[in-house]
């Protein structure tokens, strides 16, 4: 088997699909013993991916989680795209994100007449809560597991890929090679071209496309450098005042809540200086967050 070059693996892949379930296995990874028609029933091993759907988010198996977490047991690998989303929307079951540059209409104008252009695995970075759960709630219907964002201390678990304490999700070196997206400090250099023009709605594209970084030990790809990624946990705008006095701060202002990111992003030049435990707020203006933000799914085993 060749070495991995991003998401572009340069080895055989059979997929394999059975009703809603498409199992994805690697040249060289073990074969489930039997393949059924719901994750739930299915038995991978480490390391097996599947979909619960064409154009779903691809996840893999994990370590199982340490006790002090929910039981964690797949991880999507990449962050969720643009592709991945629309298949909500083209089941009629989410609606077009109202983007977060707040561009309102123009923008919802901009996704509906370009449309399959959008259908594009680079992170969708626009969605707001409502949307989130909305895509959330249509994938928990192919599934047992409960679909979830991590919380923050599992994010940091799954980062890590089983290097305890590890600063990055490589190791401690702040040069990851490519597992780093930003070596270049020139940020027009290393931004790559959007996939679509301004007019045609490129403007609300963000980051990257998904998977140009290797892979940290579990499999999971851009974890830092890519885009901020959202957690579970939240905080209001009355806690986080008692927390982060302002006297500045009006009655609007403080009403703002705010959910905790997670690694770094395309915009952030001085990426090295983030590392897997440091903490970022995601803040929400009338039920939308105000900056770009990614996500990436879990699959939690429910208790019988």
């Amino acid at each position: 088997m060749q070495r991995r070059v991003g998401y572009r693996s340069i080895f055989l892949v059979a997929v394999l699909q059975l009703g809603a379930l498409t199992l994805i296995i690697p040249a060289g990874y073990a074969k489930p013993e039997s393949l059924v028609s719901s994750v739930s029933d299915a038995r991978p091993t480490v390391g097996d991916n599947f979909r619960l759907c064409d154009n779903c988010p691809a996840f893999v198996r994990v370590p199982d989680a340490p006790a002090s977490l929910r039981p964690v047991r797949f991880v999507s690998k990449f962050e969720l795209t643009w592709k991945n989303y629309l298949a909500a929307y083209d089941d009629q079951a989410c609606d077009l994100p109202a983007l977060a540059n707040m561009a309102g209409e123009r923008s919802l104008q901009a996704i509906r007449e370009n449309i399959d252009l959008f259908r594009i695995d680079w992170p969708v970075t626009q969605l707001g809560p409502t949307e989130l759960q909305c895509y959330i709630e249509w994938l928990q219907k192919k599934t047992s597991y409960k679909v979830a964002l991590p919380t923050g201390n599992e994010w940091e678990w799954l980062a890590r890929g089983g290097r305890k304490d590890a600063r990055y999700p490589w190791g401690n070196a702040p040069t990851g090679g490519d597992e780093a997206l930003f070596g270049i400090d020139d940020m027009f250099v290393r931004m790559p071209k959007r996939p679509l023009p301004d007019e045609k709605g490129g403007e609300f594209i963000d980051g990257m496309e998904v998977g140009r970084s290797s892979p940290n030990a579990w499999g999971l790809y851009d974890l830092m450098g890519n885009v901020r990624e959202l957690t579970a946990d939240k905080i209001s705008g009355d806690a986080w005042y008692k927390s982060h006095p302002d006297p500045a701060a009006n009655e609007r202002v403080r009403s703002f809540s705010r959910t905790l990111v997670k690694g770094s992003d395309a915009r952030n030049k001085d990426w090295s200086d983030v590392s897997i435990s440091d903490n970022r707020y995601a803040v929400v203006v009338d039920g939308r967050y105000i900056s770009p933000v990614g996500s990436r799914l879990i699959l939690i085993e429910r208790a019988e």
